[in-house]
């Protein structure tokens, strides 16, 4: 990005911020036409003794307006590009606060020379202090309020699209982004509450010079509206905040991966239209999501089921083994305490459950297709399939982007034949080395060969197939998730009858 480029758009920033000071000053005395200027007044008197010592009065402009232009400056000209983008992508609001900043040390000099002049010209100190501070503090506020708003749609028409299509202006780092409540309150203050105050000041002058109750009967009624204005002013902003932070909110979820997020607000306006917009728009991606998800586990457990075809001893394997990973983590949820197992945890297991024997794809036929117990060389070479499953599933899944799905996934195919006490295959993992869902796999996957007719063996029995389990506690399989397989028993013996039918 050209940095010669945004410069002169910096230059026009700062002559908006000129010109909105210019403004500040004139707009506030077509306001004040009618307080008390007349011979006697301590006003009248201070301001003819600035006319006459005006040196003074440039002076002081001289001397402090242009710490706005420094300042400006200094924010501008930075030698980092980083730097550099995220004070240019400020500038609406810093360029508007430091206009108004010069006003603020002009109401300091002039303070100063008030104190010093006062006692000589024998006039009320803190009253004229008074008009000053209020004067030039409406002055600041108008100035801030219209460099503001003229920088931002300046910005926002000819730059922000041209060198940020994409915003995403939260990269930058420690950008400061107004908010609408601080916006609101600067525009109400601007152009209602100081103005309002200068009107209560005028009736206040009025009244007493000429104190009559109708006078002071509208002066206690302008200060009713105006205190009633700022509780209606304050609903206003809530009115639109509420749900612009609900609107935030919701967006952020959808960004964390929560598709099914909703916004609950609830009104007749576009706020509502739009809100409702949201929530069709969640509706819209969970179903999309859910059609993909379908699609993904679909394609996965066919390759599954392909690779199956191949071993001629587990037809089915890949459908039973999924079914009783979930009845299994379905009762593991019950249980008080296992803060690992959530929603999402079981949701990933039981995908991933089909993928365990993937790495089988890499085992020579005439092994995998044998019709009978391995040598010792076969078995070595049938062992491959656990690291072979781990590396195929890790490239079937590079691309998806829930990492616990693929890491479960990646662990359950690489270390379900580990074994509690380390002697299992293929890394000699022991105990809580393996990762729990390959240990939740393992139960299922063993419970399975027991029950299931072999090329290389009958079925066992239930009563001696949970047998075994139980002997394999502590050695094969976790103890802890071992006893809690057995309690599933009576679904487990259900589910395999319905798969011999």
């Amino acid at each position: 990005m050209n940095r010669k480029n945004l410069m002169k758009y910096v230059l026009i920033d700062g002559l908006i911020v000129l010109l909105a000071n210019v403004i500040a000053v004139y707009i506030p005395k077509l306001l004040t036409p009618s307080l008390d200027f007349s011979c006697e007044s301590d006003f009248h008197v201070w301001y003819s003794y600035v006319h006459e010592n005006t040196f003074i009065h440039i002076f002081l402009k001289v001397v402090i307006y242009p710490i706005t232009a420094i300042l400006c400056a200094v924010f501008s000209l930075q030698k980092k590009d980083d730097v550099f983008l995220r004070h240019f992508v400020n500038i609406p609001l810093h360029f508007a606060f430091y206009g108004s900043i010069g006003w603020i040390l002009y109401t300091v000099g002039l303070a100063v020379w008030i104190f010093v002049a006062g006692p000589g010209l024998k006039i009320d100190i803190s009253k004229i202090m008074f008009g000053e501070a209020l004067f030039n503090m409406l002055s600041a506020l108008l100035s801030f309020t219209a460099a503001f708003f003229c920088i931002e749609i300046f910005h926002r028409t000819f730059v922000l699209k041209k060198y940020f299509p994409n915003g995403h202006f939260e990269k930058l780092k420690c950008i400061v982004r107004p908010t609408f409540k601080m916006i609101s309150i600067f525009v109400y203050i601007s152009i209602v509450t100081f103005p309002m105050i200068l009107i209560l000041s005028i009736y206040f002058d009025l009244y007493r010079r000429n104190p009559q109750p109708q006078m002071l009967s509208r002066l206690h009624m302008v200060l009713v509206l105006h205190i009633a204005g700022i509780f209606i002013f304050r609903e206003f902003i809530s009115y639109f905040e509420k749900p612009l932070k609900k609107l935030k909110e919701g967006a952020d979820y959808i960004t964390k991966g929560d598709l099914s997020h909703h916004i609950d607000f609830v009104a007749n306006d576009d706020l509502g239209d739009l809100v409702d917009t949201f929530n069709d728009m969640s509706d819209s991606l969970v179903q999309k999501s859910n059609k993909i998800s379908e699609m993904q586990n679909s394609i996965i457990k066919g390759i599954a089921m392909m690779v199956e075809s191949r071993d001629n001893s587990t037809g089915g394997h890949i459908n039973r083994t999924s079914t009783y990973v979930q009845v299994f983590v379905n009762h593991l949820k019950n249980i008080e305490g296992l803060s690992w197992l959530d929603d999402k945890f079981a949701d990933c297991l039981v995908k991933a459950a089909p993928m365990h024997d993937l790495g089988k794809i890499a085992v020579n036929d005439e092994i995998l297709r044998k019709p009978g117990k391995f040598t010792p060389e076969e078995y070595e070479k049938m062992k491959i399939h656990a690291k072979e499953g781990a590396r195929i599933v890790g490239e079937i899944l590079n691309k998806i982007e829930d990492e616990e799905f693929k890491n479960i996934a990646v662990n359950v195919a690489h270390y379900h034949h580990e074994k509690w006490n380390g002697l299992g295959y293929p890394c000699g993992l022991s105990k809580e080395e393996i990762p729990i869902e390959a240990r939740i796999m393992a139960l299922a996957d063993v419970y399975d060969a027991l029950v299931s007719r072999r090329c290389y063996k009958d079925q066992f029995s239930f009563d001696r197939a949970f047998e075994i389990i139980k002997e394999s506690k502590g050695s094969h399989f976790d103890p802890f998730l071992a006893d809690e397989f057995l309690k599933c028993r009576p679904e487990l013996e259900e589910l395999t009858c319905l798969f011999g039918e």
